[in-house]
């Protein structure tokens, strides 16, 4: 389908910009939080960052094109977190560790794979080791077995070195840290741990707490922590000052502007084109554009999804032929769209189960001004971790997305469906 428009592939991904110089040239509208953390990370031997937005709003991409440019920097090279970190309800502390320990061996085997060298026989134990305890279940044969033994070997010979007992992955977190870091002359690593709005805020408050003094009080490590719950860093001030005092600093990041968005698609069309000189038009009114990107709440993953829907419609349409499509194909206009639009809505709304007082609330929030105060906090986390609600600067809360789909399935009530119906088809 691309390729009838003049393009080499989908210019609407939703997969987040990665940590290299051909995405780092896709990000629009940043420059400003970018060198804000910038300087954080330039002044200190370690930091945790805080960085909260709304769904979709592209906070692992900014945060990926961060790290590649600190990473390419002359002054400071840190290492990319190549290998995102999550946690759940059920992550124990000895969890937490261990896929801090994975991610660092993943993201230490790809920075040499990378850059074509050689990694040095003493990080390569360390790394091979860990790595294989990770995929112990998957692995088999012999002669990992007989590697994984001379490796244990080797490096069992020093008495002091506790690697091999599974029980203290902070102390191979410290070693490999110290050799790494020589032997590659970087300043430092860098830790992203993603989408923490998933966790209960009780859980994540004590998981972090209990960390505090082993974890993020290590030296050139850098903490890079994305969250959708935008009341995030009030909570855990309220609930752990004593991790809060550790924090370097909180961002907020907002939303792109209209202008942006179009820069952003621009910049994919002009990276993306089959042939350099030649014209590849945005392939979607700016108007509906515009429409479509207010109606998701500036939720770029959602408005991409969208567009890839529009344009499979408009030009993947096996019921046309290839002519007619290509007569077809201008620009999609509005009036083409809002059909499209309440149907990819419904497709995209699954049947959900909503208790009345929920229902009652939900609907409040499209009807009235609901500010955090008028909800209890286990009710607000729980609705901020299953995409229904948002939260403002003002602390005004905000129907997402994915509510408005509900709404308009009729499962929040007569009123909310229609101000979003109308809201939808409005010229």
């Amino acid at each position: 389908m691309w390729k009838q428009i003049g393009l080499k592939e989908n210019i609407f991904s939703i997969k987040p910009l990665q940590i290299d110089k051909r995405h780092s040239k896709l990000l629009v509208g940043r420059g400003y939080e970018i060198d804000s953390i910038k300087r954080n990370i330039f002044s200190n031997e370690n930091m945790i960052q805080i960085l909260t937005g709304k769904y979709g709003i592209g906070k692992t991409s900014f945060l990926n094109i961060l790290q590649y440019e600190v990473f390419i920097n002359e002054n400071k090279k840190i290492l990319p977190c190549f290998r995102k970190i999550e946690i759940r309800n059920e992550t124990s502390i000895d969890d937490f560790i261990k896929t801090l320990l994975f991610s660092l061996c993943e993201n230490i085997g790809e920075y040499y794979m990378n850059s074509s060298r050689k990694m040095p026989e003493d990080i390569n134990f360390y790394v091979k080791y860990w790595l294989g305890i990770k995929s112990e279940k998957e692995s088999s044969g012999s002669e990992f077995e007989t590697d994984l033994q001379l490796i244990k070997f080797r490096m069992n010979k020093n008495s002091e070195d506790n690697i091999w007992n599974n029980s203290e992955p902070l102390y191979s977190i410290k070693k490999i840290l110290n050799i790494f870091l020589k032997k590659s002359k970087l300043d430092g690593v860098f830790f992203h741990i993603d989408n923490l709005e998933l966790v209960e805020i009780d859980r994540l408050v004590k998981l972090l707490d209990e960390c505090r003094d082993t974890l993020f009080s290590l030296d050139k490590v850098y903490w890079l922590l994305g969250t959708s719950n935008e009341n995030f860093p009030n909570e855990l001030y309220n609930r752990s000052p004593r991790f809060s005092s550790y924090v370097t600093s909180t961002l907020h990041l907002d939303y792109l502007s209209h202008n942006q968005l179009y820069q952003a698609i621009e910049n994919r069309i002009e990276e993306y084109k089959l042939y350099p000189d030649s014209y590849v038009p945005v392939p979607i009114e700016k108007n509906l554009i515009s429409k479509i990107y207010d109606f998701t709440n500036y939720d770029l993953r959602e408005t991409f999804k969208i567009f890839q829907y529009l344009l499979m419609e408009k030009i993947h349409n096996p019921t046309k032929s290839k002519k007619t499509q290509k007569k077809e194909f201008e620009i999609i206009e509005f009036f083409f769209a809002k059909d499209y639009l309440v149907e990819y809505c419904i497709h995209f709304s699954s049947f959900c189960e909503i208790d009345k007082e929920t229902i009652n609330f939900l609907e409040s929030v499209f009807i009235n001004n609901i500010f955090v105060q008028d909800i209890d906090d286990n009710s607000l986390n729980k609705l901020i971790r299953e995409n229904l609600i948002s939260i403002d600067m003002q602390k005004k809360i905000i129907p997402t997305f994915k509510l408005k789909t509900f709404a308009l399935m009729g499962l929040i009530g007569k009123k909310s469906k229609d101000i979003v119906y109308s809201e939808l088809i409005k010229e």
